[in-house]
Order: structure tokens, then sequence, then C-alpha cells
């Protein structure tokens, strides 16, 4: 959400959201409940499922100075070494749409079954999840 906030007119995307929370159950709040909402506050920092237990001392670092317009680029496809899309090959898993993720990755790769076997998987050790619990696994 927070990218998608930095990005050009990336504001525009508060009202969808807007929109879908209008349309949850459990909207018809007439006021904040300030207590339960300081209660909730104070809890937070303290929660076991808000903490992460390590964190790496290195940081994850495209090497490349990021642009001054849309998002950077992600340190997975950088460390990659066919720079594979995977945020977007993720994303069409995500949407049950494996044909298209299967010709994304011919795009960039003429022989993926080979590619597969000898792959040392950088992408995961440079996935920004890292900064939030585990890199996610590619299937």
């Amino acid at each position: 959400m927070a990218t998608d906030l930095l990005k050009p007119g990336g504001y525009l995307r508060l009202s969808e959201c807007m929109r879908e929370l209008e349309k949850a159950d459990g909207w018809n709040m007439t006021q904040i409940d300030v207590e339960r909402l300081n209660a909730l506050a104070e809890k937070a920092v303290s929660m076991d499922y808000t903490q992460k237990q390590w964190k790496p001392e290195e940081r994850i670092d495209t090497g490349e100075p990021l642009p001054l317009l849309d998002c950077y680029v992600a340190p997975c496809v950088t460390a990659c070494a066919i720079k594979q899309d995977i945020p977007e090959y993720i994303r069409l898993l995500g949407e049950h749409r494996y044909a298209d993720a299967l010709e994304l990755i011919y795009q960039r790769n003429a022989l993926p079954a080979i590619t597969g076997h000898i792959c040392d998987h950088q992408c995961q050790y440079n996935c920004t999840r890292l900064d939030y619990d585990s890199a996610l696994n590619i299937p």
C-alpha cells in the first residue's frame, strides 16, 4: 500500500480503499472509541505477532540509485542473474493466471527447466519481505 501511495497518482488509491471499506460489514461506527484505540496502541508495541525476533545485519540494496519518478526496481529482480520480473510473476500466480506467468518466464528465460535446477535463489536473499519476516518462496 505504501508503495502504491508513492507512485505518481498513488493517492487516488485511497478512494478505492475507502469504497472497499464502506462495503465491509461492521463499518457502522458513528465515532471513534478513543479508549479502545489507546489500549490497542499500547498493546501493539508488545504483541508477539507485531514483533520480529531477528533482523539481518545487512540491508538489502539494489546497487543503483533510486529514480526520481515511480518505484525502484525490486531488489529480487536486480539480484536475479537473468533479471526475471519476480514481483509480476508472483502477482500473476496470485491471480491464477498460470499461462501468463509462464509466458513472463519465457520472455527472459529460454530454458527455465535448466535454470530452475542451477538457480542459487539470490532473489530470496534479496527479498524485501526480509524486513518483515522471511523471504517469499518462488514456485
